[in-house]
């Protein structure tokens, strides 16, 4: 039995990406996913570390105020006939 990965990465302000993988197997189509699921765990991270308080030459710290739109990611697999 092969796979489909259904992907979707909604990119903020209603922008969206989205496109399939055909993968030769269940298997594979969740380990794909896995790894697209661990991309949108680094992205949130970097966002979150952009939010940070950060130094400044000659004392005090900036803290932002606000955030970029963090993309958000629907990834489904599917088994599909040979």
């Amino acid at each position: 039995m092969t796979a489909l990965l259904l992907v979707t990465w909604f990119l903020g302000s209603g922008a969206m990406n989205s496109y399939q993988a055909p993968l030769p197997s269940m298997f594979a189509c969740l380990e794909a996913k896995a790894l697209l699921q661990q991309e949108a765990d680094n992205l949130k991270a970097a966002a979150d570390a952009d939010m940070a308080p950060r130094s400044i030459p000659g004392g005090g710290t900036i803290t932002p105020v606000t955030r970029a739109p963090i993309p958000r990611l629907i990834a489904v697999c599917v088994s599909t006939p040979k």
